[in-house]
């Protein structure tokens, strides 16, 4: 990593961020994340092979995992590589971070396998777990490309491309999470009807929870196309039950998980 200040001078010298256990070790797909007192942190990829299945050309002895590292503002490190995701039947990989005022952070990435899940995890500033990794997607289908936002209050929103049965064949979805890591929504598709194929997601979140997504409309399956934007308004952590009769859906912003109490509306409806 490398430190700047305001004006692009640099601060400081180059410094390695992920662990070096072995010549056979490497690191892949950096995402970092900073917050306003200057507090960052980098998640990364850690690909692991060792010397003999190098030497026997057994890339499935291949593990890859996902690792995460907290910096303090003055650019030392405020915890040591901590490993968000292991397995050796899966490939982590891909990951991407967003981080709150207070420094706590979530991780988001890529748990390869049949079909691929976007998965999430949160920390504590000082690099504790506040919980296991949860699955973000609820379909079956194959999913890729996660990307996520931060609030400063510690909210936050991950998107991903998902694969589908029917056109539009590839949409952008998305997930709100509260500040306790409890999902604010479902999944629900971001790329609106006769959108068109949608992938290559991007998302910035305000204080107040409200977020854009952004993504390449693809006309042809092997063709890029423009690059479109949609706002959603911010979702309440704690919405209240709606009365007898009300809409099932709001669009925007996306539903949002009601008590049984609303759903008893719903049905009733």
């Amino acid at each position: 990593g490398q430190r700047f200040l305001a004006n692009g001078t640099r601060a400081g010298a180059e410094f390695q961020i992920g662990p070096n256990d072995s010549d056979f070790d490497s690191q892949a797909d950096p995402s970092v994340a900073m917050n306003e007192a200057g507090k960052f942190v980098v998640a990364f990829s850690n690909r692991e092979l060792n010397s003999l299945a190098l030497f026997l050309e057994v890339l499935s002895a291949e593990r890859r995992d996902v690792q995460v590292r907290a910096y303090n503002a003055d650019g030392t490190a405020a915890t040591d590589v901590i490993e968000v995701a292991s397995s050796t039947s899966t490939i982590e990989r891909s990951p991407v971070i967003g981080i709150a005022a207070n420094g706590d952070f979530a991780v988001s990435w890529i748990s390869d396998g049949s079909p691929a899940r976007i998965m999430t995890r949160r920390y504590a500033a000082d690099g504790t777990a506040k919980a296991e990794a949860v699955q973000v997607n609820d379909s079956v289908s194959a999913n890729d490309r996660p990307y996520m936002a931060m609030a400063t209050t510690g909210k936050y929103v991950v998107t991903w491309e998902r694969l589908v049965d029917q056109a539009p064949l590839i949409g952008i979805y998305a997930r709100v999470y509260g500040i306790d890591g409890a999902p604010v929504t479902e999944q629900f598709q971001v790329s609106g009807p006769g959108a068109g194929m949608m992938e290559r997601t991007s998302v910035g979140m305000a204080a107040d929870g409200s977020f854009v997504v952004g993504g390449q409309a693809r006309q042809q399956a092997n063709d890029g196309g423009p690059v479109q934007v949609r706002e959603n308004a911010a979702v309440d952590d704690h919405p209240p039950t709606r009365p007898p009769g009300a809409t099932a859906r709001r669009v925007p912003p996306p539903p949002t998980r009601r008590g049984p109490r609303a759903a008893a509306a719903d049905t009733s409806a």
